[in-house]
C-alpha cells in the first residue's frame, strides 16, 4: 500500500479541473493505463485489449468529451502538470431502477493512477466530485461497478454509496460482466 497523504498535502500537490480537448492524447494514455490496471488481474487479456481498442481510442474519447451533458474532471499534479486520475460524469442521466422524479447523474468512470491508491487521493477526488455535482441540484448520484471489483465496492460504500442492486450484465467481446449499481444523495 502507498503512503497516506493529508488533505493539505494532496491539495498542495494536486488540482482538479475540467478536461480540455487539447489534452486528449494524455487523457487517452491515462484512460488506457488506469483501465488496464483496474481489470488485468480478473479479466482475460484479449477482452481488455478489445475494450481498450474500442472504447479508449482517440475518436471515441473525443466524442465523449464533446458531449454537452458529459463532464470530465481530471486530477493534475501542480508541479509536473501530469494527469493522475479522472472522473466522467453524465449529468442528468437517470437509471431505470432508481424510481424518483428528482434529478440524477451518473459517475460513468472513476479512475486513479495505481501509484496513488491508498494515499487518500481517490477519497479527496470523489469528495470533490460529490460537492461539485451538488451545485446542480442533483438528488441522486449513481454508478455501476463490476461485481468482481471488491476494492471499488468497498471504496464507494465508505463514501456513502449504498448498494442498490444487480443490473443486466455488461457485454465485452461476447463475455458477460455482471454489474452492481450503487447510489447516494450528494
Amino acid at each position: 500500500m502507498n503512503q497516506s497523504m493529508t488533505e493539505q498535502q494532496i491539495s498542495d500537490q494536486f488540482e482538479i479541473r475540467l478536461l480540455e480537448l487539447k489534452e486528449l492524447n494524455d487523457f487517452v494514455d491515462l484512460s488506457r493505463s488506469t483501465y488496464y490496471e483496474a481489470y488485468h488481474q480478473k479479466a482475460p487479456e484479449e477482452t481488455l485489449q478489445y475494450y481498450m481498442k474500442t472504447t479508449y481510442n482517440h475518436s471515441n474519447l473525443e466524442r465523449e468529451i464533446l458531449e454537452p451533458q458529459r463532464k470530465t474532471m481530471v486530477i493534475y499534479n501542480k508541479i509536473t502538470g501530469k494527469m493522475y486520475g479522472y472522473c466522467m460524469i453524465n449529468m442528468n442521466k437517470r437509471h431505470d431502477m432508481i424510481e424518483s422524479i428528482q434529478p440524477h447523474s451518473e459517475i460513468n468512470r472513476f479512475y486513479i493512477d495505481k501509484k496513488y491508491h491508498g494515499t487518500g487521493l481517490s477519497k479527496w477526488f470523489m469528495n470533490y466530485i460529490i460537492q461539485w455535482i451538488s451545485q446542480f441540484n442533483i438528488h441522486h448520484l449513481w454508478l455501476c461497478v463490476w461485481k468482481e471489483n471488491d476494492i471499488a465496492q468497498k471504496f464507494y460504500r465508505k463514501l456513502g454509496f449504498g448498494f442498490f442492486g444487480l443490473i443486466q450484465p455488461y457485454q465485452i467481446d461476447g463475455l458477460d460482466y455482471p454489474l452492481y449499481i450503487y447510489q447516494r444523495s450528494p
